[in-house]
């Protein structure tokens, strides 16, 4: 009898959770990157960013180690991710949001560190915008990504936050996302939206604090922004692009302040479609304290894509201080998404 009842019980047990389902009007999301390729980098040594945003020898190229001084490589391009992004709707036009994304290396399949690094957050949305809580990127991101032709890839044509944020970095958290957040989207009204975050200080963790202003509408972005954290470490950046159809031309300019030096940065770039594909070019400069403290840096890149979901790349980027020797790389890949 127990055989009997067991398959009756399961089957029933699944029916009502998809009842439950149905009527809460859930749904749950999968998604992820994977990007790989192959590059080289000279042994030119404008290269190397301290966590401060601090130069130890110029922002160079303003992206991670190709594996090495003038050796081939294989890397991502791109950061890879899976990821997990749900939403419930709790009826009265609030709904219940959460999500968690994990990064990853996929030429060694070592996990990212903390698992849930690129995001972990739960929020409350409604016609009056989103509560959300959790780690996050500081509201001065936003800007930089939208305004960075390669938004932000791990690229060595990319302007990434030398160029678009002044070097600027969370001291404690070696980046653009803060822990502990407790953070407030507003919707967008006739274009304009806003966002408030603290990343709450616990432990050896100082309190940061951003806001930004956007503004987005057909093909106008604008925004500015600001972060402050450990005090005397803050950041300010505005930005603006327009979209012609046949190019989207982009400014973004910062000032930054960590350890008592004040750091300026701009970018200038664009992207054009061609054929199946997106060319990429851009001009970033970093001026530091100081006579003859300039860093330089140009970048050049081509996506083409085989479907809406894979794309090849090719890219390329060089960057002079006057101090020290040119850093020049290129690389080419192949990026996934789902």
């Amino acid at each position: 009898m127990n055989h009997t009842l067991l398959p009756a019980f399961l089957a029933c047990a699944v029916s009502c959770t998809l009842c439950n389902t149905t009527a809460a009007q859930s749904t749950v999301t999968i998604f992820g990157l994977v990007d790989m390729g192959v590059g080289r980098l000279n042994d030119g040594t404008s290269g190397t960013v301290a966590p401060t945003g601090q130069l130890n020898r110029g922002p160079g190229l303003g992206a991670p180690s190709l594996g090495g001084s003038d050796q081939w490589s294989a890397r991502q391009s791109t950061a890879s991710r899976i990821g997990f992004r749900g939403v419930e709707d709790l009826g009265g036009g609030l709904k219940a949001l959460f999500n968690i994304e994990h990064r990853f290396t996929p030429d060694d399949g070592i996990a990212g560190a903390p698992f849930w690094g690129g995001r972990s957050t739960v929020a409350l949305q409604s016609s009056f915008g989103e509560v959300y809580l959790g780690r996050d990127y500081i509201p001065a991101f936003y800007i930089g990504i939208n305004l960075d032709p390669w938004a932000y890839d791990l690229n060595v044509g990319a302007l990434q936050t030398p160029y678009t944020l002044a070097g600027y970095s969370v001291t404690v958290e070696r980046g653009v996302r803060t822990s502990n957040t407790v953070g407030y989207k507003t919707p967008s009204i006739g274009g304009f939206s806003a966002q408030l975050a603290t990343g709450l200080g616990e432990g050896a963790r100082k309190r940061v604090d951003g806001a930004n202003l956007l503004y987005r509408q057909g093909p106008v972005y604008a925004g500015i922004a600001t972060d402050r954290s450990d005090g005397d470490n803050n950041v300010v950046v505005a930005g603006v692009s327009y979209d012609f159809g046949v190019v989207r031309p982009m400014f973004i300019t910062a000032r930054t302040k960590a350890l008592g030096r004040t750091t300026r940065s701009l970018g200038i770039g664009a992207t054009m479609p061609i054929r199946s594909g997106v060319l990429k070019v851009a001009y970033g400069q970093q001026d530091q304290p100081g006579a003859n403290d300039t860093t330089k840096k140009l970048g050049l890149g081509y996506e083409y894509f085989l479907s809406k979901r894979t794309s090849v790349h090719a890219d390329a980027g060089t960057a002079k201080h006057p101090a020290f020797t040119r850093v020049a790389g290129f690389e080419a890949g192949m990026k996934h998404t789902f």
